[in-house]
């Protein structure tokens, strides 16, 4: 997986650090990705205001529409109570996120924070992954914004070990999609296996409705359910049959059996020989 960086977001958030240290007070025209409250954020507070101003923010002061930055600069009235929005206000700062793919977590370090997220879905793209994370750091007014994402690999796998290198595939029909957690095949590259995670009805909906996953289901062998450790989706394995995959005896490493994490797709499971 690529290291994935936002050049035009950092030279845009650098052009705002350089007037925020001039002592501006910088408000986005829109929920932009830079860290900046947006001016929908004041609410009730903003109304239209004469020239050369393009906004009131209530009694607290002006907003005026800056062209090279594509934001607002708020001048404030003096003595006047500011809305909480502009009481808060933060300098910003760029920052850099490690993701560590396997474990799904990101650390992300600037000056003496120290922020992780965890649970972190790369197979969705690190430009989405990217988005969802400043979306946060703003929420939660961090004052942080972070422009680069670098992936690395730790030693519970070798990079050649894993299935899906870049994106996990999708299994899906007109109703329902789940993402595809590992395969097997037979001799004659037959598929005989394929684990599927998601939400339980989306699964039965998958396995009646798939022509392959029909031909797994209907040759005598069985398939297991589990619940997820974390929300309300369910996990499904099915097997094809013993004389085709084994499936007494899959372990951990196999060389037809693999899954996305590159672990053996039998690992916390109880498997039983199908008839």
């Amino acid at each position: 997986m690529n290291v994935y960086e936002d050049k035009y977001l950092r030279e845009k958030v650098n052009r705002i650090i350089a007037r925020q240290k001039e002592g501006k007070i910088i408000i986005a025209a829109y929920k932009d990705g830079s860290g900046l409250p947006a001016r929908e954020d004041l609410g009730q507070e903003l109304t239209r205001a004469a020239y050369p101003y393009d906004y009131a923010v209530g009694k607290a002061g002006f907003l005026k529409y800056d062209s090279e930055l594509g934001a607002y600069l708020f001048t404030a009235k003096s003595g006047e109570k500011l809305p909480q929005v502009l009481a808060n206000y933060r300098t910003l700062s760029l920052a850099e996120a490690n993701l560590d793919v396997q474990d799904r977590r990101i650390n992300i370090q600037c000056g003496e924070a120290c922020i992780t997220f965890t649970g972190v879905q790369p197979w969705k793209g690190l430009y989405e992954v990217l988005r969802e994370l400043n979306e946060e750091l703003e929420r939660v007014n961090a004052g942080i914004v972070v422009w680069k994402i670098i992936p690395k690999e730790n030693n519970k796998v070798r990079p050649g070990e894993r299935l899906f290198s870049e994106a996990v595939p999708k299994l899906r029909n007109g109703q329902a999609l789940a993402h595809v957690t590992g395969y097997a095949y037979d001799s004659n590259h037959n598929l005989a296996y394929v684990g599927l995670v998601g939400y339980k009805t989306s699964l039965e909906s998958l396995r009646v409705t798939s022509p392959s996953m029909t031909k797994i289901a209907g040759q005598g062998c069985t398939g297991y359910s589990k619940p997820l450790a974390e929300g309300d989706g369910m996990m499904m394995r099915m097997v094809r049959g013993a004389r085709m995959v084994r499936g007494a005896r899959m372990v951990r490493g196999a060389r037809r059996v693999r899954s996305a994490g590159g672990e053996g797709l039998d690992e916390g499971t109880n498997w039983q020989r199908c008839g």
